[in-house]
């Protein structure tokens, strides 16, 4: 039987044509799926830089974290420990070492204000990411950026203001807590939180300003 046979064959045998594409789709996601490299079989290198810093009163703590996500716990010292986790990525060790050499951080302090910042130095896109991890004093505010990250807020007193350009935000307050919120993103509450512009809350207020204009905001509450 020829090709122009099995066209005009009835049932299924006149579709003989869906065949051969099939069978090159097959073959090609076969390849692409165990020869192409992913991050899922890459290696992965770590480095750690850790910092403590004393405080007095109320500090406050900024972090950008363009390329990562942000990770902060409240506490009763007075200390802030500043841990930035650099992460490096490659198809192999040499590789790893090579994008984790790209990444940069600085921890610094100029009297009560905390600063950490880490970039990727010019260059080929890398595919590993900083994280910053933070304990601060409860009473402590925050300014938080992070361009492609989530962000993790547990039991601050204090403001936060917390942008993502690409992630989630989730604040946990301390219980028997009433804050003002202004945020923007998709918000889900556990409880009813004030409206800053008619609660007629006072003026010594925490209050939060949460963006994550691709991402979702969420508001909890839970005792530590």
């Amino acid at each position: 039987m020829n090709l122009a046979d099995l066209d005009l064959a009835p049932g299924y045998r006149r579709f003989w044509w869906v065949l051969p594409p099939a069978g090159m789709a097959v073959v090609l996601f076969t390849v692409l799926r165990f020869l192409a490299p992913g991050d899922d079989a890459a290696v992965i290198v770590t480095e750690r830089l850790e910092q403590a810093l004393s405080t007095r009163g109320t500090p406050t703590v900024r972090v950008e974290n363009m390329e990562g996500s942000i990770l902060v716990m409240g506490q009763r010292d007075s200390t802030v420990l500043a841990t930035v986790v650099r992460e490096g990525r490659g198809d192999s060790r040499d590789d790893a070492y090579d994008d984790l050499a790209g990444l940069e951080s600085r921890i610094e302090r100029d009297g009560e204000t905390v600063t950490i910042r880490t970039w990727r130095e010019p260059g080929p896109a890398g595919r590993g990411r900083p994280t910053v991890q933070l304990t601060v004093p409860y009473s402590a505010r925050l300014e938080l950026v992070t361009g492609k990250g989530d962000i993790v807020v547990n039991w601050l007193r204090g403001p936060i203001t917390a942008t993502t350009g690409n992630g989630d935000i989730t604040v946990t307050l301390a219980q028997n807590q009433q804050f003002m919120l202004d945020g923007s993103g998709k918000l889900q509450s556990e409880f009813p939180l004030q409206d800053g512009a008619t609660s007629g809350a006072t003026t010594d207020s925490p209050s939060l300003l949460l963006e994550a204009p691709r991402g979702t905001v969420r508001i909890q509450r839970r005792g530590p």
